[in-house]
């Protein structure tokens, strides 16, 4: 493990610290994503480039563009989603399973424990959802007459409901190991909350 991304505790153990990351706002992410297209060389984007007639950056929009389109309204979008948040990890993570000397594990281990505590509190949210339709259910049966404003008000609640589930999913999930999201969440929230776990724990022994 780099010195950049952990330090020894006091305690004998690893402390893990914030690591750089080269997107740190939004006017970081244009510079970035054409310097990362600009080092791809595979042979399928220059003659697509030729082509189309358009540069690789507009090709990436409108890729990204379709992606999304097809996440909302597409066959099979759910499944899409959880394979984008975990196919790649688990790929990577099991290059550091196979090469312990060569890979270092630890950002992918960061990864899956952040990964289940925010699918833990999906659940919390559906959980909070299912309640929510409950009672729209009452409201929907107290306001029967108001049939067409109700209707207005479902579908513009399911299509923020749809595009609140996705885009979240899709919003933790894609930083947490494109850009060290899932790291640097640990080291600023997680860590400092398991440290004071651990010594109240600890204490409580030695009493």
């Amino acid at each position: 493990m780099s010195d950049e991304s952990a330090s020894s505790s006091g305690g004998g153990g690893v402390r893990l610290q914030p690591r750089q990351v080269p997107v740190n706002s939004l006017k970081d992410v244009r510079p970035v994503l054409q310097q990362t297209l600009m080092q791809l060389d595979q042979p399928f984007i220059i003659k697509l480039e030729e082509m189309t007639g358009m540069d690789r950056e507009r090709l990436f929009y409108i890729v990204c563009s379709a992606v999304m389109l097809f996440l909302l309204f597409g066959p099979g979008n759910a499944f899409l989603c959880t394979l984008i948040g975990v196919a790649y990890p688990a790929y990577q993570s099991m290059l550091a399973v196979r090469n312990p000397t060569k890979t270092d594990g630890t950002q992918w281990l960061v990864y899956w424990f952040l990964f289940g505590l925010f699918t833990l509190l999906d659940c919390v949210r559906w959980c909070s959802f299912a309640l929510f339709t409950l009672l729209d259910c009452v409201r929907w049966c107290s306001f029967a007459l108001f049939t067409l404003l109700n209707l207005v008000y479902r579908c513009s609640f399911a299509l923020v409901t749809l595009l609140d589930y996705f885009f979240t999913s899709l919003g933790y999930v894609l930083p947490l190991y494109m850009t060290y999201g899932a790291h640097n969440v640990y080291v600023k929230f997680v860590q400092p909350l398991a440290t004071w776990v651990e010594k109240r724990i600890c204490k409580s022994k030695t009493k």
